[in-house]
């Protein structure tokens, strides 16, 4: 079986390798800002005999520029991540509506007790599940700081916590998305 592409939106703290290279993101509100955004996408492979569940093989972080918060020069043009997946976003949904006759788009926001990791295997394994032989489904999640865990009442705490820190995330997140919608012709 093929692997899932899965556009995401997060306000996750983000992991770095020795290079500084962005590899994933965390169980943290963004250091920058609670409100602060990441774009992407990722491929997300189907369960196998030797791994039972989804797994997340690469995290593909859009470019971004934007002068005084990602780059000093204020020369330097604009470029918003969120741009970049709302257009490979919309040319899947072009490519897969025209193939099968229609596509849908599930636009997922995760609950508690979910890692990064999680919320996009789960968004992929809803991707497979909702598909249909005459209509495709694309899924675009938003991931906010869940911690990952199933600890009662300390992990929910937090969660209940990040949740709410991360509302205003949310919320730019699907203004982003409007704004695109509203430029397109």
């Amino acid at each position: 079986m093929a692997n899932e592409t899965i556009y995401f939106a997060t306000n996750r703290d983000e992991l770095k390798n020795a290079q500084g290279i962005t590899i994933g993101f965390g169980d943290k509100l963004n250091p920058v800002s609670p409100a602060y955004l990441r774009f992407g996408a990722a491929e997300v492979a189907p369960p196998t005999k030797k791994n039972a569940d989804w797994s997340v093989q690469s995290v593909q972080i859009a470019p971004e520029s934007i002068p005084g918060v990602t780059t000093d020069d204020p020369n330097a043009q604009k470029l918003l991540g969120s741009a970049a997946v709302f257009e490979a976003l919309r040319q899947r949904l072009i490519t897969a509506g025209s193939a099968k006759g229609g596509v849908d788009l599930i636009l997922l926001l995760h609950g508690y007790a979910s890692s990064f990791d999680n919320a996009l295997a789960r968004a992929a394994e809803i991707k497979r599940a909702y598909a249909a032989k005459q209509r495709a489904v694309e899924v675009a999640v938003f991931c906010w700081p869940s911690d990952g865990s199933l600890t009662p009442l300390i992990a929910y705490k937090s969660d209940r916590d990040d949740a709410r820190s991360s509302a205003k995330a949310v919320a730019r997140a699907l203004l982003f998305f409007l704004d695109y919608l509203r430029r397109l012709t």
